[in-house]
């Protein structure tokens, strides 16, 4: 694709989606799901973000949240100053994720030749032996890895991203619960007194005995 990014038509895009990412996408709305981004991301920078946390074939807009959120958090990791729309993105409008994908092909196509894998090995020869040898002579006895703190840090990020898919994914069901028990009320309240929502209803307020 050698046409500057202005002279793209959305099949342009697509086209470029589908080539790039081996995928068979036929709706810039599609891409709401993350997944293609995060792929690109990883294919650029690997060091960015952890495909194993992204979910590969999302169904439900809970899934493209996480995916959108590992996005951003690959994002911070390159300490690259965007934002990822997701509360825009996950309705899947053809405008919104149209704008995001010219934004990130642009960014994609300025990443060309760059990688995190280099840029941190150009910084690392002339200080990291430096202070190995100084960790040597000052502590031999509790000698201290370079890349402790960095897994750390990856393993507090992957905890929370958990952590917060578990708590969507609970509010999530929590609203459909809350939604079912108003319908069985307003339906008992129009004289509706049908078997199964009170039984519904009966399953809905049963707790156990430790609660």
């Amino acid at each position: 694709m050698s046409q500057k990014g202005e002279t793209l038509s959305r099949h342009d895009y697509l086209r470029w989606v589908n080539e790039s990412s081996n995928s068979t996408h036929k709706k810039i709305e599609e891409l709401c799901s993350g997944v293609v981004y995060c792929r690109l991301l990883a294919q650029k920078f690997p060091s960015s973000l952890g495909l194993s946390r992204m979910k590969a074939t999302p169904k439900m807009e809970i899934e493209y949240i996480h995916n959108l959120k590992l996005l951003q958090s690959g994002f911070s990791k390159l300490k690259l100053d965007k934002s990822v729309p997701i509360d825009r993105l996950v309705k899947g409008k053809f405008q919104d994720n149209f704008e995001f994908l010219q934004w990130f092909k642009k960014f994609y196509d300025s990443s060309e030749g760059q990688s995190t894998e280099v840029n941190n090995n150009s910084k690392e020869p002339s200080t990291s032996t430096q202070s190995k040898k100084l960790q040597v002579k000052e502590n031999p006895v509790r000698p201290v890895s370079p890349n402790f703190l960095k897994d750390i840090e990856e393993e507090k990020l992957s905890l929370t991203e958990k952590m917060e898919f578990i708590e969507n994914e609970r509010n999530f069901y929590y609203s459909k619960l809350q939604r079912i028990e108003a319908l069985c009320s307003e339906s008992q309240e129009k004289g509706e007194d049908l078997p199964k929502i009170k039984l519904i209803l009966q399953k809905l307020y049963e707790t156990e005995q430790e609660f």
